[in-house]
């Protein structure tokens, strides 16, 4: 089965890192076209003829205004948005009883509120075209919780709540919406937890861990044209029961 997303436009929020990374060259290797948002890590492109497909902005999701800009400025591109996939995400670990608020704040700014400005944004141009796709890149730590966790885990089972309850509101105009959940998976934002990595392979019936490939091809595949019926669903891509 080959994939293909020649003639969709696609807007990727966080698209370095990663999994954001991986899924960017997962899409323009698709031939997709791209918009996407990067904001202190660079984005890298394996393909040599992406410039054709692709534009970049970079983009704090904290700042509204940056955003809507951005945004804005796809849609003119553009001028019909097929898919959106919201990937921003940060960490700031610590304990709860001695989390920070603006530890606690900052995490939920960019993982949960950037995701709500960034979906009614642009599911307003869906709801004009009464057409699109919509996917949030939560976590399963945002079905289970996480030691040290409490700020990240919360912003993502928000985000898995928020995408089941847009997917009812927005099914209405032709727009599915679905959530994404990786396992652990070596990135940028744990390199140094040796530990997490050895316990989720402990823990997993297969023995491995997650891969920023297997989620960049698996959520590629949601947004294809094999997949029209499905919404308000969240995707566990773990191995861990």
């Amino acid at each position: 089965m080959e994939i293909s997303l020649k003639g969709k436009n696609v807007i990727l929020i966080g698209a370095s890192g990663s999994i954001g990374n991986s899924i960017l060259n997962q899409l323009i290797l698709t031939g997709a076209r791209v918009g996407a948002t990067y904001n202190k890590t660079n984005i890298t492109i394996s393909d040599p003829s992406y410039k054709d497909i692709l534009i970049t902005k970079k983009v704090d999701v904290r700042d509204i205004n940056e955003l809507k800009s951005a945004l804005q400025e796809f849609i003119k591109h553009f001028k019909k948005i097929d898919a959106l996939i919201y990937n921003s995400g940060i960490c700031e670990d610590s304990l709860f009883p001695i989390m920070k608020y603006k530890d606690w704040r900052s995490v939920l700014d960019v993982n949960l509120d950037g995701a709500f400005h960034a979906i009614k944004i642009l599911s307003k141009e869906m709801i004009r075209q009464k057409d699109g796709k919509i996917i949030t890149i939560a976590s399963s730590k945002g079905l289970s919780g996480s030691y040290g966790q409490a700020n990240y885990a919360a912003s993502k089972a928000g985000l898995i709540g928020f995408s089941k309850s847009i997917a009812r509101d927005l099914g209405r105009f032709g727009i599915s919406v679905n959530a994404v959940c990786p396992g652990f998976m070596v990135t940028n934002l744990n390199r140094d937890r040796r530990d997490k990595e050895l316990n989720a392979k402990n823990s997993s019936v297969l023995g491995c861990i997650s891969n920023p490939q297997e989620i960049a091809s698996f959520t590629v595949y949601l947004l294809s044209d094999y997949v029209n019926n499905v919404s308000g669903q969240i995707f566990n891509i773990d191995s861990r029961l």
